[in-house]
């Protein structure tokens, strides 16, 4: 899901450029991540940082997006929290447990509302 944030913020530009698969591989095992995109929002890329973590334990579940986005979208000032990327050492995930809800739900983000004021 990161990429595809990372691909939608670069206006389709391809991810990892022209590097071989073999290569991506290694890079993202010697723990690479994709720059923000120019414009991206700091908090924003952190997000995307959240979802490339190797464990995917570590890595934000959908419910938990959708909680960041929908605080995004209602206090931007969030999208320019965070700070630089290079400052977050071997991009440590943000603490997601304490926003793991025990049911997802949906119900509570009013959809009308945050895809208009978009």
């Amino acid at each position: 899901f990161g990429i595809l944030m990372w691909e939608v913020m670069s206006y389709g530009e391809r991810p990892y450029w022209d590097m071989s698969e073999q290569e991506v591989l290694n890079a993202i095992e010697q723990e690479f991540r994709l720059p923000p995109p120019p414009g991206c929002p700091p908090g924003l890329h952190l997000l995307m940082l959240d979802t490339w973590q190797k464990d995917r334990a570590r890595r934000p579940h959908f419910d938990q997006l959708v909680a960041a986005f929908d605080k995004m979208i209602r206090k931007p000032d969030t999208l320019q929290a965070g700070g630089d990327p290079g400052e977050r050492p071997g991009f440590q995930p943000l603490d997601w447990s304490a926003t793991r809800t025990t049911s997802p739900s949906l119900a509570s983000v009013p959809s009308v509302m945050w895809l208009s004021s978009a």
